[in-house]
């Protein structure tokens, strides 16, 4: 009973930490050229969703944005839209926004430079072949593991914008209550990037509640297109709806330099629907972040050693009091 107990507490204090490092600002923050909010001053935020390794849960998903009207991002690898062509093109067809993710999905930073480029390109053409015409020129790298190299690689394959978030609901970890997920997710201000994932069976239960509490809070969702001020689609919905928020001018974000791929910028006239012409103003450098002072490692140090010590004083306690009441933790386990 009390190795139970003591259990108990080491999955408490384990669920705590991977709700607490789901919080922790990206180390994306300390690299320049890495955007990972947008405007701080519009009353907007922008879900995304990487992977898409599962097709079903990302069917879902999908079933979900159209259903209550909500412009997304996706970043699919390359493998996963060349795994289900058809229903990525279902995702361009409703004029959702698909960046690039890499082929693979490898730690960026541990592929040499002609290794990047080959992931970039490699995912590049298969999007591309598969949807017929250029995709959005947005890179998000896999893992959130970008360093300079890993952005000059990006802007030399044709991605000028690399980004990053603020705010994750932390659904490809198996720890924590969907309740604990769903408030991880809804924790965004103005001007968030919202982290999840396309495929894990979690993500598709707790996006309605996410979307909820955003509206219930007065935000907006836009694509990250919209928010950060790169040209994308903009999303069409078959239903009448209160209007959106459209695309926004083609004005590039302060502290990345474009690079077009080739002679000219792919153009998105084709697909882009007519619409308002109301716009969102890229950031402006202020609202980009400067390098913390301290590092996402020194942060999850400290929290290790908090755990442990948390950790270490409910194992004694058990043993001084025997069978005092420790509360039953719920993880959702």
């Amino acid at each position: 009973m009390r190795a139970m107990r003591e259990r108990s507490v080491l999955l408490a204090v384990l669920g705590s930490m991977v709700m607490s490092l789901a919080m922790i600002p990206p180390t994306a923050a300390t690299v320049e050229g890495v955007a990972y909010f947008g405007d701080r001053s519009k009353h907007v935020v922008a879900l995304t969703f990487d992977d898409g390794y599962d097709v079903v849960p990302c069917q879902r998903i999908l079933a979900t944005l159209r259903r209550d009207r909500v412009p997304a991002t996706f970043f699919p690898t390359g493998d996963s839209v060349q795994a289900n062509p058809a229903f990525w093109r279902s995702v361009d067809a409703a004029s959702y926004t698909i960046g690039d993710h890499s082929m693979t999905h490898p730690q960026m930073t541990r592929l040499n430079v002609a290794q990047q480029r080959a992931e970039l390109v490699g995912s590049r053409t298969v999007i591309e072949r598969i949807l017929g015409h250029p995709m959005t020129d947005i890179f998000r790298p896999p893992y959130g593991d970008v360093d300079a190299t890993v952005v000059a690689s990006a802007r030399r394959a044709g991605f000028p914008t690399v980004v990053y978030w603020d705010t994750s609901a932390a659904d490809s970890s198996s720890r924590g209550t969907d309740a604990q997920h769903i408030a991880a997710g809804s924790r965004g201000q103005n001007g968030s990037i919202v982290l999840m994932h396309c495929g894990p069976s979690m993500t598709p239960r707790i996006l309605p509640s996410i979307i909820a509490n955003y509206r219930q809070r007065g935000f907006g969702f836009v694509t990250l297109p919209q928010m950060l001020g790169v040209l994308g689609p903009r999303p069409v919905f078959t239903t009448p709806a209160p209007t959106m928020l459209p695309l926004a001018t083609a004005t590039p974000s302060p502290r990345i330099a474009p690079v077009p791929r080739g002679a000219a910028t792919p153009s998105f006239t084709e697909f882009v629907p007519a619409g308002p012409s109301s716009t969102i103003a890229a950031p402006a450098p202020e609202d980009l972040p400067a390098p913390p002072a301290t590092t996402r490692s020194i942060l999850i140090a400290a929290l290790a050693i908090s755990a442990a010590a948390l950790l270490v004083a409910g194992i004694v306690n058990l043993h001084a009091t025997g069978s005092a009441g420790w509360p039953s933790p719920d993880l959702g386990m």
